[in-house]
Order: C-alpha cells, then sequence, then structure tokens
C-alpha cells in the first residue's frame, strides 16, 4: 500500500528522516518494501500482512507511527453536522433483508449538490497513491478509504428506481454493468445492493454503472456499509473482480469507522460540493463490543527474556490504542479496539506486540540452556534395523507415509477396522487415524504404476491406531507389498512376484526370532480366496499375507496380480524380549537335499513342512519351498508339485553322505507314508 510521508504528519508529529523512519517501520513489522520520490513528496510502499488489516489506511499506520515513536496521535476533529438519524426519511427508504450478511448500514441522502472538480490537494494526493481523480463527491469516497480504511460508495438518487435501496441477495441470472464497464451475471450467494427494479452495485466490491455519480446529478446517496468479509472474498473471487473496497471488506472493516467516515465524508461534501444534509438512516442488526484480554506481567517476562517495566508495557499498548480497563497484582486488563478485532484474540497476541514495538533489536540474544541426553537403546531399535535390512537385499524399498490418512481410503479396500476419525482435521485427506499401513501402500503402488513404473516392491514400519478402553492404542506395525517382477538389481527381472517369494522372504525375517511361526491358510476378505494365509506365532495371530482380492484391486485399477502382508510388530517384539537367546556361529558344515512332491488336495505347505521336521528331527536346519507347479500334466489324484530344499547340519559334528542319505529316506517315507504325497 502507498502511503504519503506529509499525509501521515497530519496525523502524528515525526521528527525523523523518511529513510529512518522506514526501517523502523520495518522492523516493527509493517515492511517497508520500496521509497518513492524525495522531500516532500515521498511515498512509502508498505507491505501489509493479512491479519493487519488496521494498516490499510493512512491513519491505520499513523497510529504504528505514533506507537514506535512515543508520539501522540492527532485525531480528527470531526464537526458534528447534528443530523437526526432515523430509519427511513421522504426522500429514500432502505431495507437490509439480509441482516447476516450486512450488519450494519448507513445511508446519508444530500441533494442541491455541485458536481465538480476536488480541490487541487485532493487530487495530488490521489494521484501521489496511484488513483485517478473523477470529481468531487467521487473522490471523496476515493480519499477517506485510502486515509480511514473505510469503503463507501455514493449513487445518483435520481437513478435510484422507487427511491429504495435494497441490500439483498441476487436472484439468479440477474445482470449488472459495473464502473470498470464489466457486464456481469450473478448467481444468489453474490451480495448486492438493489433498487425496486435491479442490483446497483456489488455490496463491498464496486458500484454499477447504471447509478454512477455524472455531471448532471443533483442529489446523491452517500453509503458505508460493514459486509460479511467471507462473503465479500468469495464474490470477487467467483468473479474475478477485485477492487480497494473488496481488499478491505473481505479482510474486516473497523465497525466504529464506519459511521466516523461518513461523519467526514459529510463534512468534506458540504466543504467542496455544497448541498443539504436530508438526512442519515443507520441501521445495524447487532452492536459489536470491544473484547477484553488480561495480560500476566509474569507472562511478558518469561516469553520475552527481559524485564519491561508496567509503565512501559502501558506507554506501548495505549499508543496502540489499547485501553486499560482494569489493574491486579502482577496483570492488566486491555480492552482491545475493534479496527484489530480477529487479530489480538489472547494474552499471547498482546505480548507479541508488546516485543515488536519494544524493538526486537532491544531484546538481547540468549542462548537457551541445553543437556545432552546419552539414548537409550531399546529392543526394537537393532532388530528394526535388521529386518530393515533384510527387506532391502531382496530389492524392497522402503516407504513413509503420513498416519492421519483420508478414511476413504478404506473403504475401498473393505477393511473390518476403520480408521479412527480425528475431531479438528486440516483436511478431508488426512481426517483420520490409520488402523493399518496396507491403504498407503496400494496408494504408492497406484501412483507409481500411473506413471508407468510396474515393478514395485516396497515396505514400512510405523504406527498404527486402535480404540481401546476409551483410549487410543498406538501399535507399531510392519507391512509391505509388491508386483511386477523382482527387481534383483541386474538387467535380467524374469521372475514375478509370487505368493511364495514373499513367503520366503517373511521366512528370512522370522529367522531373527527364536519362534516358531506358522503360516496357515484361511479366509480373509482382502485376500484372494486359495491365495491367503494367516502368521501366528505360539498359536496367536499376528497378521496375514496373501494376494490382493481381485475386486479390490479393481479398485486401484490392478491388471497384474499385488501381494501384501502385514505383521503387528508388538507380538514379535515380546517373543524376542521372552526367548532371547545367543546362539555361536555354527562350527560343522550343512548338507542340503532337494525333494520334489505330488501333493493331494488335502495337504497343506505346513503339514509337510511340519512333517519333515519331526521326521528329520534336531538336524533339520532349515526348509525352503522354491518351486510349485499346478497343471494337467500332473498324476490324477493330486492337486499340485512342490519342491523343497532341506537342509541339514549337526552342531556338534560334521554329518556324512550316507548318515544325511538315511535321514533323508526316512523323511521321505514319513512324507509317504503318513500324507499320502508321491516322490517324483
Amino acid at each position: 500500500m502507498k502511503i504519503p510521508f506529509e499525509w501521515l504528519k497530519e496525523f502524528v508529529n515525526i521528527n525523523i528522516s523518511a529513510n529512518e523512519l522506514a526501517d523502523r517501520l520495518t522492523l516493527a513489522g509493517l515492511e517497508v518494501s520500496n521509497i518513492e520520490g524525495s522531500g516532500s513528496s515521498v511515498v512509502f510502499d508498505i507491505d501489509i500482512l493479512p491479519n493487519r488489516k488496521d494498516c490499510l489506511s493512512v491513519i491505520g499506520v499513523a497510529r504504528e507511527v505514533a506507537a514506535i515513536t512515543s508520539a501522540k496521535l492527532k485525531v480528527q476533529n470531526l464537526k458534528a453536522l447534528h443530523i437526526k438519524k432515523q430509519k427511513n426519511n421522504s426522500l429514500v427508504k432502505v431495507d437490509v433483508n439480509d441482516k447476516k450478511l450486512c450488519t450494519r448500514y448507513i445511508a446519508a441522502v444530500i441533494d442541491n449538490i455541485r458536481i465538480g472538480p476536488s480541490p487541487e490537494w485532493m487530487q495530488k494526493r490521489l494521484l501521489s497513491v496511484g488513483m485517478r481523480p473523477i470529481n468531487n463527491i467521487v473522490d471523496i469516497t476515493n480519499y477517506l478509504l485510502v486515509e480511514t480504511g473505510q469503503p463507501m460508495h455514493a449513487f445518483d438518487l435520481g437513478k435510484i428506481s422507487g427511491n429504495k435501496i435494497i441490500i439483498r441477495k441476487a436472484r439468479e441470472g440477474e445482470k449488472i454493468k459495473t464502473l470498470d464497464g464489466s457486464d456481469l451475471v450473478l448467481d444468489k450467494n453474490i451480495l448486492c445492493v438493489a433498487d425496486d427494479e435491479k442490483p446497483v452495485a456489488l455490496a463491498g466490491v464496486m458500484g454499477g454503472a447504471n447509478s454512477e455519480v455524472d455531471e448532471k446529478t443533483k442529489s446523491i446517496i452517500f453509503e458505508s456499509a460493514y459486509f460479511d468479509p467471507e462473503n465479500i472474498n468469495k464474490t470477487s473471487k467467483k468473479l474475478k473482480l477485485r477492487s480497494e473496497s473488496s481488499i478491505r471488506f473481505e479482510r474486516g472493516v473497523d465497525w466504529v469507522s464506519v459511521g466516523d467516515t461518513l461523519q467526514r465524508a459529510l463534512n468534506l461534501v458540504k466543504q467542496y460540493a455544497g448541498g443539504n444534509v436530508r438526512g442519515v438512516i443507520d441501521l445495524k442488526s447487532r452492536e459489536k463490543k470491544p473484547k477484553k484480554i488480561s495480560l500476566r506481567l509474569d507472562s511478558v517476562y518469561g516469553l520475552l527474556g527481559i524485564t519491561i517495566s508496567s509503565s512501559s508495557i502501558i506507554r506501548i499498548l495505549s499508543g496502540l490504542g489499547f485501553k486499560m480497563v482494569g489493574k491486579k497484582s502482577g496483570s492488566f486488563v486491555f480492552e482491545i479496539p475493534l479496527y484489530r478485532e480477529g487479530d489480538i484474540e489472547r494474552e499471547i497476541d498482546i505480548i507479541e506486540e508488546i516485543a515488536r514495538i519494544y524493538g526486537y533489536d532491544n531484546i538481547p540474544v540468549t542462548l537457551p540452556k541445553t543437556e545432552v541426553w546419552q539414548k537409550v537403546s531399546r529392543p526394537q531399535d537393532d532388530l528394526i534395523g535388521k529386518i530393515k535390512n533384510i527387506m532391502v537385499g531382496f530389492g524392497f524399498f522402503e516407504t513413509k507415509n503420513f498416519s492421519l490418512i483420508d478414511p476413504n481410503s478404506f473403504e475401498n479396500i473393505n477393511m473390518p477396522v476403520k480408521p479412527l476419525k480425528i475431531t479438528n482435521p486440516l483436511t478431508k485427506d488426512n481426517s483420520a487415524l490409520a488402523t493399518s499401513l496396507i491403504p498407503s501402500l496400494l496408494d504408492v503402488l497406484k501412483y507409481n504404476k500411473n506413471r508407468q513404473i510396474n515393478d514395485m516392491a516396497i515396505f514400512e514400519i510405523n504406527n498404527v491406531f486402535f480404540p481401546e478402553n476409551n483410549n487410543i492404542a498406538e501399535k507399531l506395525c510392519f507391512s509391505g507389498a509388491a508386483a511386477g517382477n523382482v527387481i534383483n538389481g541386474t538387467a535380467d527381472q524374469t521372475k514375478q512376484f509370487d505368493f511364495y517369494y514373499i513367503k520366503n522372504i517373511l521366512e528370512s525375517v522370522f529367522m531373527e526370532f527364536p519362534h516358531v511361526f506358522r503360516i496357515i491358510p484361511v479366509k480373509n476378505i482382502l485376500l484372494q480366496p486359495g491365495k491367503s494365509a494367516q502368521i501366528s506365532v505360539d498359536d496367536i495371530p499376528i497378521g496375514f499375507i496373501g494376494t490382493l482380492h481381485p475386486d479390490v484391486a479393481a479398485k486401484y485399477g490392478f491388471i497384474k496380480d499385488v501381494f501384501i502382508f502385514e505383521i503387528y510388530f508388538d507380538s514379535l517384539l515380546n517373543a524376542v524380549q521372552k526367548h532371547h537367546k545367543f546362539v555361536q556361529i555354527p562350527k560343522y558344515p550343512s548338507v542340503t537335499r532337494d525333494v520334489s512332491l505330488l501333493v493331494p488336495r488335502e495337504i497343506t505347505n505346513e503339514m509337510i513342512m511340519c512333517k519333515i521336521k519331526s521326521a528329520g528331527k534336531d538336524l533339520v536346519e532349515k526348509i525352503l519351498l522354491f518351486d510349485k507347479y499346478k497343471g494337467s500334466q500332473l498324476q490324477e489324484g493330486y492337486d499340485i508339485s512342490l519342491a523343497y530344499s532341506v537342509v541339514y547340519r549337526d552342531k556338534a559334528r560334521t554329518l556324512t553322505d550316507n548318515e544325511v542319505n538315511d535321514l533323508h529316506g526316512q523323511v521321505l517315507a514319513a512324507l509317504t507314508a503318513d500324507l499320502g504325497v508321491k516322490l517324483r
């Protein structure tokens, strides 16, 4: 905003140079981005922060100058015209139909005016702030907008049909040509000022050409009002019409200035355009009272880190227009002026005002007290690190997603446990706490698939949240998702992810734990039937693994199979803490034997692995399923062909080939006799 130096001097005595004043204003929070002109024609270009609506005027900036220079603000001495306020008069009637969007409307009727040029001094000031002089009436409204921050408008009374002013919402499809020549079509959400027949202005934004004051005007209606800031903002954006008036109305004007500025306008009109004031109509749907806020001296000292005398605090705040209305031991009560409404809401806001006027450069720099804390090692930290290394070694990428998610993402996958909605979300897309990591992982896969990245393997270790005893329990979760070809770091990526590949990865992870983990086929609405399993330890379910259900995959646009798993880490940590053992690195070599089996339909992979372990006793160290085949070539009565690698090792000595062959033979015999499988 442009503020002439000489104009400021009308409201405050300034005994420092323009350059020094610019520096002090900038340090106080009103950044002077440029200084134009020199001598008596200096103009400050000030960047006004969105919350400082009071500084969108010469008087508002003058208050700041008075506060930072300890000078006294010179208030305009308005000579009251002693006009009796009335609801209506013989010349015009005013109806406010929408009292929510227009809480105060003042209209003053003046007849027998003389339209002509405004005085030269007024024209020069308008030109200095970038406004084009038009005529004495319009120039007075623009002059006072810059001086006081209160937008006003003048209607030609002779162009107002029915001598009636109606503040209402526009009718759908109504049209208006504005003063800038724009032809606009309105809708029912736009507040307008109308007469008996048509809209004559867009409330708070711009007047209409059909009621414009020109050289033939004899009588005018002066308007000063308080319009709803949110509605003005929406109207301005919708119509792509931004004006000096809308900039101020959408931030909220000073309730008191609505009347005071009109009084000043009437004085200027009488002085420079003549005429007779025939009445002032002041309609209010409510009254506004200043807010009162308590200020504790201990809070001031504690937050600023310095001791400022109470007399200095009172002087600073009084200079800003804050009125002290109460005093107790160690605290004050201040009444906040209405021109700072919405900006000063709490004690901390007042303390900020004290700091910036006192001068941030006057507050000494102190280093905060710090203490070095030794990191406490937790069992899960090392374990999580190991698991991450294992997953990265298999070509998986680690992801980190937000715990706050869109609740609709859980609807896509039919999760049995719904996300926990939070009370005051910042956005709809982040309005719930996740009870599973799977939706976020699937979103990552979809994001990459949409960018032609079809081979993906990702995992995440993060917190999920569950309701528990009228509270929220936070649990650590380990989840993963993969699709496409196995990412092995080579040019040959012909192997595709499948259920058994993911299962083998998890078994490598489980080797870090001293427990026996079981992967048991189960039904899961999230997973494809026949390709879903439950993961359990000590017969307690701790997670699941499987192929994403086709219906769920279709919602994400996945064509190829997607494989997922999720494990609750708390159960794994409990297993480590209860049975943690240190095992010596094997001294003696292992021996591997492969076996390929034709398996009947009713026999599961787990049954085969358990039989191998029981038949091989303590000498079976590891079992790895490395091949699976289904097809018409299989012998009748057998549903699938499975191939395993069995690793044998004796911790006390080296096994001979004969011993391994004998033991392996016993394993095969147990498989065929007890499970009915057939060797291939």
